[in-house]
């Protein structure tokens, strides 16, 4: 599931997998910026990675981009990710029980 696409934004952003049979930990979300040309930028993140990320700070050194983007685009990614984490919440909370 997309939660941002290039057509109206600066970040592509989506599940991948969406699920796959991976633990809830572990599961992928794919982000990258239209900026970013560098073929060995990783590109998949976990879920263990990204739930306790709060912050426009904290993001940047997650991605570890060296190219300027502005924080407005950030927090578009961060609002992104935080749909996300309630996404693989919710898909998980009746494995769980």
């Amino acid at each position: 599931m997309a939660y941002l696409r290039w057509s109206y934004s600066n970040w592509y952003i989506y599940w991948d997998g969406m699920n796959d049979g991976l633990p809830k930990d572990d599961q992928l979300l794919f982000i990258l910026h239209k900026k970013v040309h560098d073929k060995n930028q990783q590109v998949l993140y976990t879920y263990d990675t990204l739930c306790d990320i709060k912050t426009i700070d904290g993001l940047k050194k997650c991605l570890g981009y060296s190219m300027e983007i502005p924080d407005e685009e950030y927090e578009e990614a961060l609002e992104a990710i935080r749909a996300w984490v309630e996404d693989v919440n919710h898909a998980f909370s009746d494995k769980e029980k």
